[in-house]
């Protein structure tokens, strides 16, 4: 049996007992008096994980040192001689054992922690949110806004399910209301409901394809259809396209049967429905997608209610006015449920045009959704002050909730594209718009922005507002070269880029040193040696947590430095030095023998 399996034993001994004890230790200590009941068992098993994973390297040096003198004991009774052969046989089992642990431990530190870390800012503000929610509804019972209590009510239970305060709290609000109204008020529910989009079909046709739809639909004496089929047709078309003049005639033949068609109908209310239609399709045509959905969804529901049939035109169009809508606006019943799923909060960056602008952007708090195949996120709080040149303000403003999704631009780049207006999926006139606190941006600033950076950069700026520590190191290599146009200092994501790619060579020079302690001090035949290891024994751990904190100590303090001096290949230097260190403690190795 060779030394390293003989340590092996040992060192998986360290590992259980120092995950045991990490467990016990959360579960002893008490939790943080702001958890509220549903998570305190999860925040106690992951924080007991992440103790395990932050102790890990000392727990493995000490396997080690403790494994490797006991099986050196044996071994040593016979003689060795410096630099001898079997000493290179020794550290090549050694340096497998120790590449695997240390494979391990970037698993734990790269893949593992960051999620336990996320899922912890996580069970601490949806407790706050809890609270909070849970006042709301408190304060809104006791002003008479019961709409704004029970919608409280029920975004705690979102939270906290079984929750008896918040269901005798939405209970109270409740029966405050029928109080009110004398009558016991219908259960209401807020679920989050982002808008189906749903395509309208025209927009994957080309030109020829449109202008077959354009005649079947004359065919079929479907006026309405048949002209919007023909004017997309003939925005798609090219001047120099014979079709453009077609699909112009067939526009103008349709927009004539359409203006025409009020005087087929002899009942007055198929004539105030038909106008209602023509009305919003011309809002439609306009480009006024809020005035053209509000105009067919009160019809749709008028034209239900008259004998329950359904008119294929309005459906139409409702959905294709909704499609052109979800791209300048959102539902207001969007974000009702959306703050207790938030992922991110406090979310703060700097975006510098090529002009000499600044945009500076706060975001309070980031719910993630993907509906309908398209991903997109809500933004509570979306703050944003737009700076000139000279560092003037140009304008200031704050919107409750924004939407944000990707949108494809001009050079075939995606970019964040944040809808800044919400409106009432069933009442007209009812809209979030942005509260401008300083200056005057345009009608359009104030409606969209497209945020000036790749897509795929906010969710780096996310991450690195979490805490640059606590950013995976993929994300870290990503993000290193952009990091200052978002206003984060390059310097600390290098420093923290080499610590993180140094780890693993501190942790294999720290555990050949422990190689050589061992040794140095493996155990013989002399029963006092072996009584003095029983008595250090449950020392090695706390020894080994001391040592490898204040390697990483100092190893950080040393990074900085070298980045700061020399800023242009800090890490060829720092990882000759490695290197070195590394060699430096296996020739040490080598150099043993036995008295």
């Amino acid at each position: 049996m060779t030394e390293t399996a003989k340590t092996l034993p040992v060192l998986l001994a360290h590992f259980i007992i120092g995950l045991c004890a990490s467990l016990l230790w959360t579960f002893v200590s008490p939790a943080p008096e702001s958890l509220i009941e549903p998570f305190i068992l999860n925040h106690r098993l992951y924080e007991a994980f992440l103790l395990f994973i932050r102790f890990f390297p000392a727990l493995m040096i000490s396997g080690i040192l403790l494994g490797y003198a006991l099986s050196f004991g044996k071994a040593a009774e016979d003689p060795h001689v410096r630099w001898s052969p079997r000493f290179l046989k020794y550290l090549k089992g050694a340096f497998l054992l120790f590449l695997g642990c240390v494979a391990f431990q970037v698993i734990l530190d790269e893949g593992v922690a960051p999620s336990l870390e996320s899922s912890l800012i996580q069970y601490r503000s949806r407790s706050d949110d809890y609270r909070e929610f849970i006042h709301l509804g408190i304060s809104a019972e006791s002003s008479g806004d019961y709409d704004e209590g029970e919608r409280a009510a029920l975004s705690a239970l979102q939270i906290w399910k079984k929750s008896s305060e918040a269901e005798k709290l939405l209970e109270s609000i409740r029966y405050s209301r029928a109080d009110t109204a004398g009558r016991i008020a219908e259960v209401a529910s807020v679920p989050v409901k982002p808008l189906d989009l749903i395509p309208p079909g025209a927009d994957s046709f080309g030109v020829l394809e449109l202008l077959k739809k354009t005649e079947q639909a004359l065919e079929e004496r479907d006026y309405f259809a048949a002209h919007y089929y023909a004017m997309k047709a003939w925005s798609l078309a090219s001047d120099t396209d014979p079709n453009k003049i077609a699909a112009m005639d067939y526009a103008a033949h349709a927009w004539n049967e359409i203006g025409e068609g009020s005087s087929r109908f002899i009942d007055s209310e198929e004539k105030s429905v038909y106008s209602d239609k023509l009305a919003g399709y011309s809002a439609l045509q306009s480009g006024d997608a809020l005035r053209a959905y509000y105009i067919f969804s009160e019809l749709q529901e008028r034209i239900k209610s008259i004998d329950g049939r359904i008119d294929t035109d309005v459906d139409r169009f409702l959905v294709i006015s909704l499609n052109a809508l979800a791209e300048t606006h959102f539902f207001i019943d969007e974000t009702e449920n959306a703050r207790p799923f938030e992922s991110s909060r406090d979310v703060f960056f700097t975006m510098h045009h090529p002009d000499g602008s600044a945009d500076y952007v706060f975001v309070r708090g980031i719910t993630y959704l993907r509906s309908s195949g398209r991903d997109m996120a809500y933004l509570r709080g979306f703050e944003l002050v737009r700076l000139e040149k000279d560092g003037s303000i140009r304008f200031h403003f704050e919107t409750p909730y924004a939407k944000m999704f990707a949108a494809r631009g001009m050079d075939g780049k995606e970019r964040p594209q944040v809808l800044l207006r919400a409106v009432s999926r069933e009442s007209e006139g009812v809209t979030w718009r942005p509260i401008v606190k300083k200056g005057s941006p345009s009608e359009a600033e104030s409606a969209i922005q497209v945020l000036d950076m790749p897509y795929d950069d906010f969710a780096l700026v996310v991450s690195a507002n979490r805490g640059i520590r606590t950013m995976q190191l993929a994300d870290i290599i990503r993000f290193i070269n952009r990091s200052e146009l978002y206003g984060f200092p390059k310097h600390e994501l290098s420093i923290e880029l080499i610590s993180r790619l140094s780890e693993p060579f501190l942790l294999m020079i720290l555990a050949v040193f422990a190689l050589v302690l061992a040794w140095r001090y493996r155990l013989g035949q002399n029963s006092l040696f072996k009584a003095w290891w029983v008595i250090a024994v449950p020392l090695f751990p706390f020894a080994c947590i001391y040592a490898v904190e204040t390697v990483r100590y100092l190893a950080r303090i040393v990074i900085s430095h070298i980045v700061q001096v020399f800023p242009s290949q800090p890490i060829i230097l720092i990882l000759a030095v490695l290197f070195a260190g590394l060699f430096g403690v296996s020739a040490l190795f080598f150099a043993q023998r036995t008295e």
